[in-house]
């Protein structure tokens, strides 16, 4: 077998020659085949000396590398690679398990461009840097190539599926009943408990729910320090648990126990393909919209939607900690094929991670309403509105999709999903909605106070962030929707591409057959109104819906189908934008 291989997509002949290197094929195959996936072409290495030896022969774009690789350490083989003038300026990334600051410190000196640790990193976060190291200068061939209609392919069988990540499956009954024993040994935290069971008591004092947090003197101060943040602006500083739990209220307490606690239960999991700091982030931003929603909606259980918002995607970390590296495989895979998570977790667990998000909190005894608002998070709005409690379990399901659109954080799913099914679940409109939504990204800040507060350290680099910086400069585009909580214009705002004034494309948000006419009327008016035809991307939920070519010339219009990941629609954007007419650059 030859030391290397290349494997061309083979409608991308220009794209950028990514190196990946690792002796681990768990890792190597998924990663190169989302390489593959996004438009770029791979060379593959099993160590350091194929690795030197394949960059010193073919000269890629870029290298992706696991600094422990055998037969020669990451420092040395910086060394080597840098001492040949054809790849002293190669960018060098490490995808790496080495956490050890000298080992990074001194790749660093030796060369390395980037670094990021596999128990740690998102595959978003990957392709970014991968993109950004490339650029300038190579942004068109490293473009991928995206169909006509892209965000969720056809899914092959699941063998085929299991075959691609390259690690065994297992079966269900394999995956639960680990699930039960480590659940059953690493039961609820007990504060935890004790603090749910004493203020779900209408008649609890508080001297007794201050007790109850008593219980861990480190937590007491975790929460006077959230007492006494900007998310809770009202009344008199604390100096003392009593003053906290009066400033922020019984509810205000117990969310922030539950948040400071479950943070603290899964804080030392290694899950691959999770950034757990952005895992953190989407998780509170959702408890915190599920928890308005539910007041919006006069809900009276706001602080069980806080609960289960919070929790919605804990099977996943629970996956992710028996299945390091089926988990991270799931991960790659659904982001190669462009599908939710959901379906490589159950070709490689035989179930989700919202089953097994319902298996773990039923083993903790936690309240039925809660188990069932966080474990059904995905369903389809109509079979919400049927279920028992509709009202929570819609507000879970809204705020987990408002997060997704507000780019609030990672839950290792980043892609873009519908909201208005949802919206209109719960009967809330724009003039309701709107507000929510603003506060949320207000918040977000606030909402970074629980990881202050566990002590990890400095905020991250926000999602929008790094998506605006892998588009080459600002995009102007102007959004044309029947609502402005379309999670298309949230999207756009948030990465602050929206320019109604002097457009560069016009992005349509289409949820029906009845959307069409309306939309591509405000298009005509837009154009007439800056005096020239705009480059389109539609994006809708099904790929049914008919535009004809008489209503838009095709060779000037993209369509993608919602949902969508992050990436694959930045990516849509950019290439739309690119099928400008000449006279209108």
């Amino acid at each position: 077998m030859a030391a290397t291989r290349s494997s061309d997509e083979p409608n991308s002949a220009e794209a950028c020659t990514v190196l990946v290197a690792d002796d681990q094929e768990i890792f190597r195959e998924p990663i190169a085949a989302v390489l593959r996936e996004h438009g770029f072409k791979t060379l593959l290495a099993s160590n350091g000396q194929e690795a030197l030896q394949a960059a010193l022969a073919h000269h890629p774009d870029a290298i992706l590398i696991e600094l422990a690789m055998p037969g020669m350490d990451g420092v040395r083989w910086l060394r080597a690679l840098r001492a040949n003038i054809r790849t002293k300026s190669t960018p060098v990334l490490a995808l790496s398990a080495v956490a050890r600051r000298e080992v990074i410190e001194s790749a660093r000196r030796a060369g390395l461009d980037d670094y990021l640790l596999k128990t740690r990193f998102s595959v978003d976060d990957l392709l970014l840097r991968i993109r950004k190291c490339t650029r300038p200068g190579t942004a068109a061939r490293g473009a991928p190539r995206l169909p006509a209609i892209s965000g969720t392919p056809a899914a092959p069988d699941a063998a085929a599926a299991v075959a691609d990540v390259q690690v065994p499956a297992l079966t269900r009954n394999e995956v639960l009943e680990r699930l039960r024993s480590h659940a059953e040994l690493h039961p609820m935290p007990a504060v935890l408990r004790h603090v749910l069971a004493t203020t779900n008591n209408a008649a609890a004092s508080v001297n007794e729910i201050v007790a109850a947090v008593r219980l861990d003197q480190a937590l007491v101060l975790k929460v006077m320090r959230v007492a006494n943040s900007s998310l809770y602006s009202s009344g008199a500083r604390a100096h003392n648990p009593t003053e906290a739990v009066r400033r922020i209220g019984i509810a205000g307490v117990r969310n922030a126990v539950a948040a400071i606690t479950a943070i603290d239960h899964f804080g030392q999991v290694a899950v691959g393909g999770l950034n757990l700091d952005r895992f953190w982030q989407h998780s509170l931003a959702t408890a915190l919209l599920a928890q308005q929603i539910a007041a919006a909606c006069k809900a009276p259980n706001g602080d069980d939607v806080f609960l289960a918002g919070l929790l919605h995607d804990a099977g996943r970390l629970m996956l992710g900690t028996l299945f390091p590296e089926q988990c991270a495989a799931a991960l790659a895979a659904a982001g190669a094929r462009g599908v939710s998570p959901s379906v490589t977790e159950r070709e490689l667990f035989g179930l989700s991670h919202s089953d097994a998000t319902r298996e773990v909190l039923r083993i903790w005894e936690t309240p039925a309403p809660i188990i069932e608002a966080a474990s059904d998070h995905f369903q389809a709005a109509d079979k919400l509105r049927r279920s028992r409690d509709a009202v929570a379990g819609l507000s879970v399901a809204l705020a987990n999709r408002l997060a997704h659109a507000l780019l609030l954080g990672d839950s290792g799913a980043p892609s873009l999903l519908d909201v208005q099914a949802h919206a209109r679940g719960l009967e809330l409109d724009d003039s309701i909605l709107r507000p929510i939504a603003t506060t949320a990204v207000e918040r977000t800040e606030d909402v970074t106070l629980f990881y202050s507060s566990q002590g990890t350290g400095p905020a991250i680099e926000s999602v929008a962030s790094e998506l605006a910086k892998s588009a080459d400069g600002p995009v102007k585009a102007a959004v044309l929707s029947s609502s402005t909580c379309s999670p298309l214009a949230l999207f756009c705002e948030q990465l602050r591409w929206l320019d109604e004034d002097d457009p560069e494309l016009a992005l349509i948000d289409l949820t029906a057959e009845s959307d069409v006419g309306p939309r591509l009327s405000e298009l005509a008016a837009l154009e007439q109104r800056v005096e020239r035809e705009l480059p389109v991307l539609i994006a809708s939920l099904t790929d049914k819906l008919s535009v004809r070519p008489e209503q838009l010339a095709s060779e000037r219009c993209t369509m993608v189908r919602i949902p969508i990941r992050y990436t694959a629609l930045v990516d849509a954007i950019l290439r739309t934008r690119a099928l400008a007419p000449a006279a209108a650059s």
